[in-house]
């Protein structure tokens, strides 16, 4: 945090070391933000068909949100949920977390 801090524009004063509230008020903010931003990114997502008349917006809103990259954002949030970057197989999370063993995507259906 200190490292994007002091390549940015601004150069405000490191005082103190961070404060666990500090900390927790960066990765609230990141949340929320992701979140706004999954909006975006997913405006068009339902879109399967589509005719000329409704086109346009779709292209205007691809060509903005196309540009829209949190990829640090989600290694900052990653390493603040597990600083040790593990990663599961589904056989691991079913033999020893009880994790279902059906489709995920067929259960998700299943309620439409």
């Amino acid at each position: 945090m200190d490292k994007i801090i002091t390549e940015s524009n601004y150069r405000p004063e490191k005082r103190d070391e961070w404060t666990l509230d500090e900390l927790q008020h960066n990765y609230t903010d990141l949340i929320r933000f992701k979140r706004s931003s999954n909006k975006v990114l997913n405006q068009n997502s339902g879109i399967m068909e589509i005719s000329y008349p409704y086109f346009y917006s779709v292209i205007m809103t691809n060509k903005i949100s196309s540009k829209l990259n949190t990829k640090k954002i989600d290694a900052f949030l990653s390493m603040v949920i597990d600083p040790l970057g593990r990663t599961f197989s589904k056989e691991e999370l079913v033999k020893a977390y009880n994790y279902p063993k059906e489709n995920e995507f067929d259960v998700d259906t299943d309620w439409w």
